[in-house]
């Protein structure tokens, strides 16, 4: 039947529309009642009647907790400060406050920040940097926050409270970063996982977390093999 092939294909919800939906309704509804098969009917005016304020609330929490949970990843642990003797400063893993600001050794030695340079070992193939993959991890969560915590993590430091200098002229004076890199990162962008809601969308639509877990790992891949044969061939014709 028409409702068995709504479940077979992951579908629970369905929106009848036409000049008679209330019809249309009747027959989905005798449809389920004869098969057993419990399937969410709405309409078009159903539909319309979603509380976009309602809907603007779930998304915003959604993305500040996400925000807070950034922020803590991109906070701790903290960089110890106190001055360290010769002997152990020899023995340290990554003596990085000698080398950069204090702002940009504390988020390396962050939890957001020990992730992005592992990650570099693969993604610099692709032209990011451990700052951007930082962004890119929390664009799992949302991919409205990618900006943003690319924006943060290119700001933190010895920055002038004055100074209201742009992301875009920051990143025109970052080593590494040219339209090369910022097309491969937007390439990245456009196909990489879904975020995190979306993926649960995916779980509860399908019944099964194996699509979700696919879809994040198949668009990862396809998004990362993109970008890395983008910009080694840009790379090598602009070089």
């Amino acid at each position: 039947s028409l409702i068995a092939q709504f479940h077979r294909a992951g579908i629970r919800t369905v929106m009848i529309t036409g000049d008679q939906p209330l019809s249309a309704r009747a027959v989905a509804e005798q449809l389920n009642l004869s098969r057993g098969q419990p399937l969410e009917i709405m309409d078009a005016k159903e539909l319309a009647g979603l509380d976009n304020d309602t809907l603007i609330r779930k998304a915003g929490t959604v993305i500040l907790g996400i925000s807070i949970v950034l922020w803590a990843m991109m906070t701790f642990p903290q960089l110890d400060t106190q001055p360290v003797s010769n002997e152990n400063a020899a023995g340290m893993h990554t003596p990085v406050a000698e080398t950069m600001d204090p702002g940009a050794a504390a988020l390396r030695h962050s939890i957001a920040g020990r992730m992005g340079m592992a990650m570099e070992n693969v993604t610099r193939y692709a032209g990011f940097d451990w700052q951007t993959n930082i962004a890119l991890l929390g664009g799992f969560a949302a991919k409205e926050v990618v900006v943003s915590t690319l924006g943060t993590a290119y700001s933190l430091g010895e920055v002038d409270p004055e100074d209201s200098t742009s992301l875009a002229q920051r990143l025109k004076t970052a080593d590494g970063w040219g339209p090369v890199t910022a097309f491969s990162l937007i390439l990245f962008t456009i196909f990489y996982s879904p975020c995190f809601v979306a993926v649960v969308c995916i779980v509860k639509e399908s019944g099964s977390w194996k699509w979700g877990v696919f879809s994040m790992a198949f668009n990862t891949l396809l998004a990362l093999s993109l970008s890395i044969v983008f910009y080694q061939t840009a790379t090598w014709i602009t070089s």
